[in-house]
């Protein structure tokens, strides 16, 4: 089963995550939301009774130390119908109370490492960062994160386009390497099957890992061209079509999966 944790932030995995399940197409963004207490909201998800859990992916606190509690490929039980659709981000203090420094920093870190677009989403099935709030009834009826916070999702997409432009292009070794990362996970898979051999495999799981970990290598600036190239180099000749099929897909999709 594919995971993957942010390397910024302490995992402290969520006894029952496996029981939300795995994303079956890259998230949209991710969502924005306030914990209306301060402190760590561990001990809340980890002590919910059944009926009452909860969980979120990441919390930011006020002074920019970050939790993970599930793996970025699962989905969170944070925002209803909105889980199977976006990644989900908690953040310290109340609903009043603006972001801090720190936590917008953090914020526009993940924002740039996990690859989410540059938009401020207002209603389910946008792109970019979004609110708790933005679901109505249908994600629980929450007032969350709160106005203060939901008008400060611009700064963090400025901060995040700030951290980029000092970034540097990819090296030669650095495509590779994601490259070859990616091969494994196309041979690693047959048409129609995940690696446990339980699931339906889904083509947008794999962009979706692809995707994450080039943003994770490439600080954010990626020649997709190059990138898709040297995918498609690394398949072995002699593979079998549906192998090539995906190598294709994955290769023809980066430049608009991998949203910089």
């Amino acid at each position: 089963m594919l995971s993957d944790w942010w390397d910024s932030a302490e995992a402290r995995p969520v006894s029952y995550v496996a029981s939300a399940g795995q994303f079956t197409a890259p998230p949209l963004g991710w969502i924005l939301h306030v914990t209306a207490m301060r402190g760590s909201p561990w001990g809340v998800f980890e002590h919910a009774p059944v009926g009452r859990r909860k969980f979120s992916h990441l919390w930011v606190s006020r002074v920019g130390l970050v939790e993970q509690y599930a793996p970025l490929t699962g989905k969170s039980w944070a925002q209803a119908t909105g889980n199977g659709s976006y990644l989900s981000v908690e953040t310290d203090g109340h609903p009043d109370e603006p972001l801090t420094d720190a936590q917008l920093d953090v914020l526009a870190a993940w924002h740039v490492w996990c690859g989410a677009t540059d938009q401020i989403a207002e209603a389910p099935g946008q792109m970019g960062i979004g609110t708790h709030e933005m679901g109505g009834n249908a994600w629980g009826n929450h007032a969350c994160p709160g106005h203060v916070r939901s008008a400060q999702r611009a700064e963090i997409i400025t901060r995040a386009r700030a951290l980029r432009s000092a970034d540097v292009a990819l090296t030669d070794a650095e495509i590779t390497a994601i490259a070859t990362r990616t091969r494994d996970l196309i041979l690693a898979v047959s048409w129609g099957t995940k690696p446990d051999g339980t699931t339906p495999y889904v083509l947008g799981d794999l962009l979706g890992e692809v995707r994450i970990n080039a943003a994770k290598a490439a600080r954010g600036v990626v020649d997709v061209n190059a990138l898709a190239a040297a995918i498609t180099a690394q398949i072995p000749t002699g593979a079998s079509p549906d192998v090539k099929a995906i190598a294709s897909a994955v290769a023809d999709e980066l430049s608009t999966r991998l949203v910089r």
